[in-house]
């Protein structure tokens, strides 16, 4: 989906397409499958089997599956980053809505609700665990689990 994104920093302003690089990730993922198959055969020859040709090979394939892998992490790192974005910018309309719609008083109300049952999933996330909000009345945390 095309959006059009601004730089927080530069205040520039710039198209994003999330589907162009899920596609660009995809493709490379699938490369980088590719060449371990090819490293795999290679590696089930035998070392005392391979040439000249074969070695020049495996090197070039290295060489390539390294950079793709650098190349995945950097538009997953990018991804990451504009997916935030999103959610930030998606999270400041909805609070802007609120307050123009239900008035200020009822957005303070709204904000103190959402920040009391935010401490839960703040020290949540602090665990190795998971752990989700009851429906009950019972904690999200316990203490044996820490």
């Amino acid at each position: 989906m095309p959006v059009q994104m601004t730089c927080p920093y530069c205040k520039k302003e710039f198209p994003y397409d999330n589907g162009w690089m899920d596609r660009e990730i995809s493709v490379k993922s699938q490369r980088i499958t590719e060449i371990n198959g090819r490293l795999a055969e290679i590696k089930a020859l035998g070392r005392e089997r391979w040439d000249k040709f074969t070695w020049k090979r495996r090197c070039a394939l290295v060489k390539e599956l390294t950079g793709l892998q650098a190349e995945v992490s950097h538009l997953k790192a990018i991804r990451k980053a504009c997916d935030q974005q999103l959610k930030h910018y998606e999270y400041e309309c909805l609070k802007e809505y609120v307050r123009d719609h239900f008035g200020e008083a009822e957005y303070r109300k709204a904000l103190d609700a959402v920040q009391e049952e935010m401490k839960a999933y703040t020290a949540k996330s602090l665990m190795q665990r998971e752990y989700t909000r009851a429906p009950g009345k019972s904690d999200v945390i316990s203490i044996n689990k820490l």
